[in-house]
């Protein structure tokens, strides 16, 4: 049986030469992919196909996601093939996306392509020095996070400014803000800020550290603007909780 393996993993066994195959439909492998990856659809996984590859070398198949069979069952054909060390990443591009970590590809603009940078602060930061950041910025919300810039809740410029003195921030912020993935595609990043009435969202990977923000006003056209076509990786935000 191919061994499941989590995105660590896949670092790790890419890091030692293993070999990365996405297994996914051409057009699906033309928008994103993981760097580095060689497209073999599942349908394509035929021993003419694969006499090129070496039997004996590390391989890690991926489809689209858990929802999606595609990766097992290509490992499983693989073995069939002769081959000794398959590994399958069970969670896929989809998890790969989440994360914010770097992939190629030039189809759908994705909310990684539009990110601008948060203002940010820490919990027990007072409002008066977070106010003073917003109003540098020109900012009417800013992001407490912790020192993994996990994502603590937001606060308004408006609630700053109604207090009579200044108090830790983390005491007044909304717990739950609107967070997207950089996978989400602008259109529907899109469509969920029309049918919630909010004016961005809070870009985070599936961990919860936050990425940057999309305003709605950026997602104007945003689809007609082809990416680039490889996303680099998202640096921390530890300098901007400092800096805002």
């Amino acid at each position: 049986m191919p061994v499941p393996v989590g995105r660590g993993e896949v670092q790790a066994l890419l890091a030692q030469g293993a070999l990365l195959v996405d297994v996914l439909d051409p057009p699906e492998f033309a928008r994103s992919h993981l760097p580095g990856a060689v497209n073999i659809p599942l349908a394509e996984l035929t021993e003419d196909r694969l006499d090129d590859l070496d039997p004996h070398q590390s391989v890690i198949v991926y489809g689209a996601g858990l929802s999606c069979d595609r990766g097992p069952r290509a490992g499983r054909i693989l073995e069939h093939h002769g081959f000794t060390d398959v590994h399958d990443y069970e969670a896929g591009k989809e998890d790969w996306l989440a994360y914010g970590l770097p992939f190629a590809g030039d189809g759908t603009v994705l909310a990684v392509h539009l990110l601008e940078p948060s203002v940010c602060g820490s919990e027990d930061e007072l409002s008066s020095s977070v106010l003073e950041r917003m109003e540098g910025h020109v900012e009417d919300t800013a992001v407490i996070v912790d020192p993994g810039d996990i994502v603590l809740g937001v606060v308004e410029r408006a609630a700053l400014e109604s207090l009579a003195e200044a108090v830790p921030v983390g005491s007044l912020a909304d717990p739950d803000p609107l967070t997207a993935r950089p996978s989400e595609s602008a259109s529907s990043l899109r469509q969920l800020l029309t049918q919630t009435g909010r004016p961005k969202a809070f870009i985070t990977t599936s961990s919860g550290r936050l990425l940057g923000q999309v305003p709605a006003d950026r997602l104007e056209g945003a689809d007609a603007v082809p990416p680039s076509s490889t996303a680099a990786g998202v640096p921390s935000l530890a300098a901007l909780a400092a800096a805002g």
